[in-house]
């Protein structure tokens, strides 16, 4: 993660299932707040987090591998 931080802002959130609304919350407001435009999810639990991203703001484009 640390040279991605090198690039740029990171998010980071916490896995458990029971926190996802919160984490959800949290990542709107980041994305807001960065004015961020392209998400690039590595993992299915950040990948199912950022599709809930998208219901909310559809105009941040997602990238899943």
């Amino acid at each position: 993660m640390s040279r991605f931080a090198e690039v740029g802002k990171v998010f980071t959130y916490n896995r458990n299932w029971l926190l996802r609304l919160n984490e959800l919350n949290r990542l709107v407001q980041f994305c807001r707040q960065n004015k961020v435009q392209l998400m690039d999810a590595q993992s299915g639990h950040a990948h199912a987090l950022a599709l809930q991203l998208k219901k909310r703001m559809p105009d941040v484009k997602l990238v899943v591998h």
